[in-house]
């Protein structure tokens, strides 16, 4: 996208497939246009990066150092896709800021510590750089804590923050959409009230919501723009039929496969789901329930992919959950550090009692799959 808009002025592929290659096999779409089912959001999150890339290469010509001006050349790949470790480390930045306003700053760094560096965000910061997942991760923890501001202090201008941070989460990856539902249960928070007190008149109420989703449909709309002029319509799945599966939903592999199921993969991220329950609990459980809603969602979404293992390191398709997994291990640290405080023997019985009950039924879940369907993977 970077290059093409840079060097062409328009989002034509061919000449980027003929010069750099084609690996996926990518061909014409329906307009008639070269292929690309990658979202545009991601290269415009680094596209601050390219820029930096321009300058330093222009300077280096200027002094005689032998830098390219090609925008596929090493120095600009490199020094692009380091952006998505900038946005690695704003993500953490993000949850620890979210995990200290909710529960206060003793656990708040080791819980968005554990939660970032335990999973496979370091990876897409590094060595897979050029995914989409630092940048999502970046986006869907704004969004969580532009919510966090906006239930503190609702007004118009955090309605206005919340939208666009929510279409820039769906711009920076489109599955993220299950994110959506979080201004959505906000929207519905207020309304539902409203109209049960004053009927249709509550209806005023929708004013800002609204405002706020055009934002995001604003912030949203170059993805819209890309997919019209390559594909001829404003919403599709680019990957085309057989992509998602829901009618064969493979979403307890993508929790308990061997292969980059989420919990053989960062069992510290299981610890973080079972912290997230104990949110119910919580006075404030209006924080904990949207969230596992969302986190549902995005367990089914991810199901659905027909290659529901990701092809790469860890259950990479999860990082956009990394601000879930930061407040429920934040919320289960909390709770233990309470518990201990209390009650020292029963804190060591759980302590000892719980990895091993984990160990256990992990073991038997994992027979359970063998035995039936979930490791076909292996005889293919």
């Amino acid at each position: 996208y970077l290059r093409s808009l840079r060097v062409d002025g328009d989002l034509d592929f061919r000449n980027e497939y003929r010069d750099w290659g084609n690996p996926f096999g990518f061909g014409v779409t329906p307009t008639g246009r070269a292929r690309n089912v990658f979202g545009i959001g991601p290269a415009i999150f680094w596209s601050p990066f390219f820029a930096t890339a321009e300058v330093g290469s222009a300077l280096g010509r200027a002094v005689g150092f032998p830098t390219s001006a090609e925008p596929m050349s090493r120095l600009h790949q490199r020094v692009t896709f380091f952006g998505s470790l900038v946005y690695g480390w704003l993500a953490l930045l993000l949850c620890y800021l979210i995990t200290r306003r909710l529960l206060g700053p003793p656990w708040a760094l080791a819980a968005s510590l554990g939660a970032a560096l335990s999973g496979p965000l370091p990876y897409y910061c590094l060595g897979g750089s050029a995914y989409s997942h630092a940048p999502a991760a970046f986006a869907t923890s704004l969004l969580v804590f532009c919510w966090l501001e906006h239930r503190a202090a609702p007004s118009r201008r955090s309605w206005l923050a919340l939208g666009a941070a929510t279409g820039l989460a769906v711009l920076a990856r489109p599955a993220a959409a299950p994110f959506v539902l979080i201004p959505l249960w906000e929207t519905a928070r207020i309304l539902l009230p409203a109209l049960r007190r004053e009927g249709l008149s509550g209806l005023r109420e929708l004013r800002d919501p609204l405002l706020g989703g055009a934002l995001a449909a604003l912030v949203f709309s170059p993805q819209v723009i890309a997919w019209v002029l390559l594909y001829g319509k404003a919403l599709l799945v680019p990957q085309g039929r057989g992509f998602l599966l829901f009618a064969d939903n493979a979403w307890l592999e993508t929790l308990f496969a061997p292969r980059n199921g989420l919990l053989p993969s960062a069992p510290l991220l299981a610890v973080a789901l079972a912290g997230l329950l104990l949110t119910l609990r919580r006075q404030d459980r209006g924080v904990g329930l949207p969230l596992l809603l969302v986190f549902a969602l995005v367990l089914f979404l991810n199901g659905a992919v027909h290659d529901w293992w990701g092809w790469n390191f860890s259950a990479r398709r999860f990082t956009n959950a990394l601000p879930i997994f930061a407040i429920g291990l934040a919320t289960l640290l909390h709770r233990l550090g309470l518990v201990l405080e209390r009650h020292p023997r029963r804190t060591a019985a759980l302590l000892l009692g719980v990895p091993l009950a984990f160990a256990v039924l992990f073991n038997l879940e994992w027979l359970r799959q063998y035995t039936e369907k979930s490791l076909k993977w292996y005889s293919v």
